[in-house]
């Protein structure tokens, strides 16, 4: 194990925006392309809105957004344009350039989610609900990542997304479930930070990250983490240097993804390199950790999962050897189900893809034999932006073909729906560009214009059977 430069893992802060979020590391799959997909400018039609069912609070937070706060009920005094009651973190340690604010006990949330009833432009059109891009603290923020979970052990799906606060350059990252509460929030400063920028990364069931990464005088980066729904002040990784990483944490690790997958331990100040010498980081197209793992996928002329643990270190898990005619990809997981894209090597490349499914479990030879087959594939490796989700016996995926299509497959007999995305003109397209989660009633997707969508899977229609 290699130490880190400057290791500190200190309950503190941190945050800044200096400009759009940057992309996550690490996409270099084959099938490239922004998460935004196809540019595009054709809104979902609708009316009416359809609010969430567990509001979480009322707002005041966003009606604090412009003005600032003498102090209130024993509260801090905060800067014009942050709510009352929040509380500033010192991020780095000692020296708190890099500003943002967390809601303290006191606090207000900012204004839950509302959903809008609307027609999706799809081929054929369908019904779905809509985020509403406007609220009392701020407006939906376009052209940045989002994220979706779907938590298996409460069954709910839980989303991350940007919200811009009207009048002034701040933004909101925040955590909720896609039912209205807001369980987590931060608030960047946006002008003062120069030396850093703050953007929203993996969570998990029990954790939130923001990663911080350097801006144009930044010259460090690192993590802060959150307990879901917690009021508590968040940890604060520090490291120095620019490289950038995405960080990415379960009960027992936080993985750093930079040139490579680095882990560590809560309680260790030391992180060790865990991809093969053999697998270049460039190839990466999914880092995840769970259950005292972490598993790394990776594409290219040897594609498969590597699984990496203490006792053992990093082994194949789905993988069938360089110069093997099968190759593996696209793997993801709830905990309940393995889902992944098995290919046929030719002279030419890949082809012959096909969907693979089996129970959950950490034995890779468990997994191989308990695999099914469930239905052919139209295309093959996802790169990051890409990647399929599973949840609640479902998995969800768009493949970057002409219309981008979605499709929902049912894992325990591989009936599948699809939802193809339609072009409207020369001028306007309207794409499903990413899945984000599904549930056991509904698919949650990113449209184009960096839209988030949820679709009922009872309005998908027949669908089709297995193949």
């Amino acid at each position: 194990m290699t130490a880190l430069s400057v290791p500190v893992l200190v309950a503190g802060a941190c945050s800044g925006e200096a400009g759009d979020d940057p992309a996550p590391q690490g996409d270099g799959g084959s099938e490239g392309g922004s998460s935004s997909g196809t540019a595009g400018s054709a809104a979902a039609s609708g009316s009416g809105a359809s609010g969430g069912s567990g509001a979480g609070g009322t707002g005041a937070a966003g009606a604090g957004a412009v003005g600032g706060s003498a102090g209130t009920a024993g509260c801090a005094a905060v800067p014009a344009g942050v709510p009352p009651c929040w509380e500033r973190l010192e991020y780095p340690p000692g020296v708190g350039n890099c500003d943002v604010y967390y809601p303290g006990s006191q606090a207000e949330m900012p204004s839950p989610i509302v959903w809008d009833e609307a027609i999706l432009p799809t081929d054929p059109p369908i019904p779905a609900r809509v985020m509403n891009t406007d609220s009392p603290d701020g407006s939906f923020d376009h052209g940045v990542y989002l994220w979706g979970w779907f938590d298996a052990e409460a069954n709910r799906v839980l989303l991350a997304f940007m919200r811009g606060v009207r009048g002034i350059a701040r933004r909101y990252r925040i955590l909720a479930d896609a039912d209205g509460l807001i369980l987590n929030a931060a608030l960047s400063v946006h002008p003062s930070n120069k030396t850093c920028e703050v953007a929203p990364t993996e969570f998990s069931s029990r954790h939130f990250v923001l990663n911080v990464l350097p801006a144009k005088e930044g010259t460090y980066e690192g993590a802060v983490i959150s307990e879901l729904g917690s009021r508590s002040k968040p940890l604060a990784l520090y490291l120095e240097g620019a490289r950038p990483s995405t960080f990415t944490v379960s009960d027992d690790h936080i993985v750093r993804w930079a040139n490579g997958v680095f882990v560590r331990s809560w309680d260790s100040d030391e992180e060790a390199s865990i991809l093969p010498i053999a697998d270049s980081p460039s190839l990466l197209t999914n880092v995840f950790a769970r259950d005292g793992s972490v598993f790394t996928t990776v594409t290219g002329q040897n594609p498969g999962t590597q699984i990496w643990q203490p006792a053992t270190g990093s082994r194949p898990f789905m993988r069938f050897g360089a110069g093997n005619a099968r190759g593996a990809s696209n793997m993801v997981t709830d905990g309940k189900d393995w889902v992944w894209t098995e290919g046929t090597r030719t002279s030419t490349g890949w082809t012959d893809f096909e969907l693979y499914t089996a129970p959950y479990s950490l034995d890779p030879e468990q997994v191989r034999a308990t695999a099914r087959r469930l239905h052919s594939e139209p295309t093959g490796w996802s790169s990051f932006v890409f990647r399929p989700t599973v949840g609640c016996g479902y998995r969800a995926r768009v493949h970057p073909t002409d219309h981008y299509e979605l499709h929902v497959t049912r894992l325990s007999d591989g009936h599948r729906w699809i939802v193809h995305s339609q072009k409207l003109s020369q001028d306007q397209h309207f794409a499903i560009t990413a899945p984000l989660a599904v549930s056991c009633e509904e698919v949650f997707v990113q449209t184009s214009q960096m839209m988030l969508s949820r679709i009922r899977l009872a309005d998908l229609g027949p669908g089709q059977p297995a193949d």
